[in-house]
């Protein structure tokens, strides 16, 4: 059933509540072996990146969930490789201050590394506090900092709002 990337594309953007059984353990173990091929994590991010509705951050967190939903310790670390190789994409990918907590959670081992590649790019960090049309720039900036208390200088000296950096 997962030969090749269109089942795996399929298996990706499958919700995890409708993985079970056989897809959920097929699904995983195809993962697994694609992500342990050379370029595998890159991939498996150009599927994430091309799924017309269906956001990278949202389908790392499914995958996420997916994993755990096998209750087994050996695929604990399973998203490792993605986050390893592609994490310029991944944190590319972030949009919103939610978009930020679900790549996050997908692979906490790399809570650093995303904080860090996001607050070193102006566009990237005044993409995330703006995003929100409703509400103001500080209390994005006041949230933010509360959830990522270690990060909350870099935060707080983020650039004020404007217009986007060109470059």
């Amino acid at each position: 059933m997962f030969n090749d990337q269109l089942s795996l594309s399929d298996f990706i953007e499958m919700p995890s509540y409708r993985c079970l059984g056989t897809i959920l353990s097929d699904g995983i173990k195809n993962l697994g072996a694609a992500l342990q091929q050379k370029n595998g994590a890159n991939t498996v991010m150009s599927i994430m990146e091309a799924s017309p509705y269906i956001s990278t951050s949202f389908l790392l967190a499914d995958l996420a969930e997916k994993i755990s939903m096998t209750n087994d310790p050996d695929y604990a670390n399973l998203l490792l490789p993605l986050y390893e190789q592609c994490l310029e994409r991944i944190a590319a990918s972030v949009y919103n201050p939610e978009d930020l907590e679900r790549c996050i959670k997908a692979c906490p081992a790399y809570a650093d590394k995303i904080l860090n590649n996001i607050l070193s790019d102006d566009q990237k960090t005044q993409r995330i506090l703006t995003a929100y049309e409703h509400q103001d720039i500080e209390k994005t900036r006041a949230e933010l900092c509360e959830k990522y208390p270690a990060y909350a200088g870099k935060w707080v000296a983020s650039i004020a709002p404007g217009p986007l950096p060109s470059g």
